[in-house]
């Protein structure tokens, strides 16, 4: 991984954006970082690791990193994976302070070679991307390639589980360890499920055999047989059954068709009084339209005859309502003459009145204004004066404050060096709680371990028991089975014996001298039922052997659960036995630095600096704004006093312009009093008058409009009346020529009078239906007489009767119930046989899978047994370490003059060769501060240069965070020359130092300022020597 480009913001000491070119910094191949103490040096390395791993991997072990004066803060870092193809990549996340502390806001991950794409947008898929891409987890990634401070000596001492976990993924062990055991016990899962799963289905059938097949062929034969002779009668029964039925169906139909013709016969009187009304409707049909047409005419005569007397009534009325009408009218045309004139003179003087009273508002207006702009100015002067004598008070109070506070910053400072030794004391308390949540994990694997495995015990136990219970009934049934059978032999022996002649072969010996045959007991062989009881014993007992086997098989698969839990407990035992050794070492080191700190709690006492930094920060503020503010209130004090005198001044000039505006006013109103009186609002005065004048002359108008409309409403009601006369005397005529008509028609077609014609007609579907009705009638007949005569000659002197069918039925009945009975004994029995040869086939075929499967799980079974407990990563692991140990011993020599190597122990931990005091091995922990940088730092670059991100794409990145400090001038020396030295085109070094000597052997420097309280935060700068 090569960096190229990280911004920061807001993030510890950072607040405004800053933005760092690793392209232009590690153009030389060696680099540093250089600033005081608290500049913000080391949050540089936090940045680029928050952006590549999130908030989790926060190296100092906080998540209060944002700026005190942002409410968010943001790192985005560009990178490039050198592999077969080089590939570049830009990760951004958010960070954000709420309620509930600092959480994680927008993030994304961006594939920048060529076009931007976006590869991921949310925390997971971001830090999952990231670290398939960097090849290595956080801890991994700072223990080998950004090593910040408390994290550099930590692959050095690390020893037990951790350990070999972290050996397996630098060295991209996991698919020979944990992968590995995974697979094979997924594997071996798999097939033990299988092997269980075919022995459940074996289970099904176990009573499946060829005695069984050959029992139900035979008796399937035998049915077909039956089956056969049934149908046959059933189908003669049949074929008579259906002869009868069609004899007395014919039969019914016959009684039907004569019991009809009897009804037809009775209705012939019915059916000739309807043809007598028809022939009637068929005479009056003739003079019916003229009848019709008379009644009309009558009808409308009386119709007209009300209308005329309705309209003469109405004539009435109107004439009434249009005298009054002319009344009114003939009244509001002389109120109108008398009271017009006089209202527009009022008017006129109203409107003169009016237009004066209007400019009286402007000036009351101007007048009012005038007095409240001086109120105003009053009011500003008195709060003027108020805010110059609170302003007095609070400089005197500001001024004791500004002493106060600049007493109290000399109490809250806190040293560098204390600082150091509190972030040290924090690190060793949380190895410590690591190592014991360690132990206590694999104390609560092995709890639960021992109580599966006494459950997987008591589960054995049970099996056990039932197969002692099983070998006991299995013992039960042979025991009456023998006896059966030994009594069944004793009886056909006695019966051969009593079937032997004298002088004939006996067919067992061949002897034809038989002395005892004569006094055998008489004996009839098998007595009733024996067969059927052997049959069922001798199916017990293959049933309990099944299963017996099928216990058997399952209290084996039970021992082997068992012993691989006992294995288990085992190895647990051991790594129990491990993770102890690894706290107490770790325990004892925080013991020591406790008491030589006299600090308990590393982390409140953390608390308690971070509190009296933010006390004193605050501080400073408020000094600052104190400061600020005194200044502030002496401005204002002078503002103040000059805005008093230019008060009074306004106030005065105000008071000289209101005197003439209020004489002009008071004249304006002595004015419209004299026109209107004191008494009303001249505007009111000249609408009251114009309402007065307009309500005058819109009665007039109306009373006009309604005379009008009287008057031409009755002319209108004058010729309808007469139009209704005219059609009156004509309708009249047309009647009288009518009657005429229609008396001479009826006394042609012999009617005596209208009623009697009325009586005649009948209407179109009363008309139909009698003709229908007649027409039905006669061909009813007809054909009732020929239905009669057909089906006597069907039945040809044929006669049934209803007992003889329901007894040929119940014969029927009783031979389809035996019929479908036979077919479903026999397709029973089929299902029964083709069941029986599916179960052999399919019990024939899992035993092969069932040896095929016990055949796979030896083999896993083996292959688990020499992979357990990662053995094999462990020595490839150790290996590995082999050669990079030798590496770094040759760098750790060059290094120290030849006075230290690196070796590992036979458990494949680091030990170091003192050849100062004549070889002696000596392990991390008794190493001082100096010999623990320069051995770390010499393992560290063998493993830079080892380690493949990917497998495919090299390291080009190395980069330390502390140490310089705890090194002498001599072996300091020793180390930037090294240093220098290392570097080249495919790895990049970089040291994070405050140490002046440090920094002036750096070619290209990052310098760090640190923040300022109040003006800036923290500011990064390249500068090349």
């Amino acid at each position: 991984m090569r960096p190229i480009r990280l911004k920061i913001r807001g993030l510890n000491s950072f607040v405004e954006e800053q933005t760092i070119d690793f392209t232009e910094l590690a153009k030389r191949g060696f680099f540093g970082i250089f600033g005081p103490t608290g500049s913000g040096k080391s949050t540089i390395l936090d940045g680029m690791i928050m952006a590549l791993y999130g908030i989790k991997a926060m190296s100092r072990g906080t998540n209060e990193f944002i700026n005190k004066n942002c409410q968010s803060a943001s790192v985005s870092y560009e990178f490039q994976v050198t592999g077969v193809r080089a590939k570049r990549y830009r990760v951004e996340r958010e960070f954000k302070l709420t309620t509930q502390g600092t959480k994680a806001g927008k993030c994304k991950l961006v594939d920048v070679t060529e076009e931007e794409l976006i590869l991921e947008d949310t925390v997971k898929g971001v830090d999952r991307a990231c670290a398939d891409i960097i090849g290595l987890t956080a801890d991994d990634f700072m223990r080998t390639v950004v090593l910040p401070q408390g994290k550099f000596s930590e692959f050095l001492k690390v020893s037990g589980k951790d350990r070999r976990e972290i050996l397996e993924r630098l060295f991209r062990l996991e698919e020979y360890g944990k992968g590995l055991e995974e697979k094979l016990n997924s594997a071996l899962n798999e097939e033990r499920a299988k092997r269980s799963n075919i022995q459940g289905q074996m289970e099904a059938y176990v009573l499946a055999s060829e005695e069984l097949l050959e029992q139900r062929s035979r008796q399937l034969e035998e049915g077909k047989q039956l089956l056969a002779k049934t149908e046959q009668e059933f189908r003669i029964t049949g074929e008579t059954y259906q002869e009868f039925l069609t004899v007395r169906f014919l039969m019914k139909e016959r009684e039907v068709h004569e019991q009809r013709l009897g009804e037809l016969t009775k209705q012939s009187e019915k059916i000739a009084l309807r043809e007598e009304k028809r022939k009637a409707a068929d005479r009056a049909g003739g003079i019916a339209p003229m009848l019709v047409s008379y009644e009309e005419l009558a009808r409308q005569e009386r119709m007209l005859q009300d209308q005329i007397r309705e309209w003469e009534l109405r004539l009435e009325e109107t004439n009434a309502r249009k005298k009054k009408k002319e009344l009114s009218f003939q009244n509001i045309a002389r109120q109108r003459e008398e009271q017009e004139s006089g209202i527009r003179l009022k008017l006129q003087s109203a409107k003169e009145a009016w237009e004066q009273w209007k400019e009286l508002p402007g000036m009351q207006q101007q007048q009012q204004e005038l007095q409240k702009k001086l109120s105003m100015q009053q009011e500003q002067l008195k709060d003027l004066e108020k805010k110059q004598e609170h302003l007095i008070q609070e400089e005197i109070t500001e001024s004791q404050n500004i002493h106060k506070l600049e007493t109290s910053l000399l109490e809250l400072k806190v040293t560098a060096d204390y600082r150091d030794q509190i972030e040290y004391g924090i690190h060793q308390s949380e190895s410590v709680n690591k190592s014991k949540k360690d132990l206590n994990s694999q104390e609560n694997k092995r709890t639960a371990g021992i109580k599966k495995l006494q459950k997987e015990e008591v589960t054995a136990n049970e099996f056990s028991e039932k197969l002692e219970k099983k070998f006991r009934e299995r013992q039960q049934i042979t025991e009456q089975l023998t006896k059966l059978k030994q009594g069944i032999r004793d009886r056909q022996i006695a019966l051969l014996r009593k079937e032997l002649k004298e002088g004939e072969p006996c067919p067992v010996c061949g002897g034809r001298h038989h002395e005892w045959g004569k006094d055998t007991e008489q004996t009839d062989g098998f007595q009733p039922g024996e067969e059927n009881q052997v049959e069922n014993l001798e199916e017990m007992l293959e049933t309990c052997n099944a299963e017996i086997q099928m216990l058997e098989r399952k209290k084996d698969s039970q021992a082997g659960i068992i012993n691989l839990l006992s294995r288990q407990q085992e190895e647990l035992q051991a790594e129990i036995k491990i993770a102890g050794t690894d706290w107490e070492n770790q325990n004892a080191l925080l013991l020591d630095l406790q008491s030589q700190t006299g600090i308990l709690d590393f982390k409140e006492e953390k608390k308690r600096i971070q509190s009296l930094d933010k006390d004193r920060e605050e501080r400073e503020e408020q000094l600052q704004r104190a400061r600020q503010s005194l200044s502030e209130n002496r401005d204002l004090q002078k503002n103040i006093l000059a805005n008093i005198s230019t008060g009074k001044e306004a106030a005065n000039k105000i008071q000289l312009e209101l005197i003439p505006l209020e004489s002009s006013i008071r004249e304006k109103k002595r004015q419209v009093a004299e026109k209107i009186g004191n008494e009303m609002n001249p505007e009111a005065c000249v609408t009251l008058l114009e309402k007065e004048l307009s309500s005058l002359l819109e009665k007039y108008e109306r009373y006009r409009l309604e005379f009008q409309q009287a008057t031409e409403e009755s002319q209108s009601i004058k010729q309808q009346s007469d139009q209704l006369l005219g059609q009156l005397e004509g309708n009249k005529n047309a009647r009288v020529k009518s009657e005429e008509s229609l008396k001479q028609e009826m006394a042609r077609l012999n009617f005596a009078d209208m009623e009697e014609v009325k009586n005649a007609v009948l209407d179109k579907k009363q008309y139909q239906e009698f003709e229908k009705s007649i027409d039905n009638h006669y061909n009813e007949l007809r054909e009732c007489s020929l239905k009669i005569k057909e089906t006597g000659e069907k039945l040809g002197g044929r006669a049934v009767s209803e007992a003889e069918i329901k007894e040929l039925n119940v014969k029927c009945q009783g031979l389809e119930a035996a019929l479908n009975k036979q077919k479903e004994q026999l397709g029973e029995w089929k299902q029964q046989v083709k069941s029986i040869k599916g179960n052999l086939e399919k019990k024939k075929k899992l035993r092969e899978e069932l040896d095929a499967v016990e055949h796979q799980i030896s083999i896993l079974e083996d292959l688990k047994g020499v992979s357990r407990g990662k053995r094999f990563v462990e020595y490839m692991a150790a290996e590995r370490l082999k050669y990079i140990s030798r590496s770094a011993s040759r760098r750790l020599s060059e290094i120290t003059n030849g006075n230290y190597e690196l070796e590992t122990n036979l458990e494949g931990e680091f030990v170091i060769r003192d050849n100062k005091n004549g070889g002696v091995l000596r392990a991390p922990a008794t190493l001082s501060g100096g010999e623990t940088f320069v051995t770390s730092l010499a393992l560290a670059l063998s493993l830079s240069e080892e380690i493949q991100l990917k497998g495919t794409a090299p390291l080009e990145l190395f980069f330390l965070d502390e140490g310089f400090g705890s090194l002498d001038e001599n072996l300091l020396d020793v180390v930037m020359t090294s240093l220098e030295r290392i570097h080249n085109e495919h790895l990049k070094v970089g040291i994070i130092s405050h140490v002046e000597s440090v920094k002036a052997r750096v070619p290209v420097r990052l310098i760090v300022s640190p923040a300022q309280s109040g003006i800036s935060g923290t500011k990064v700068e390249i500068e090349h020597v």
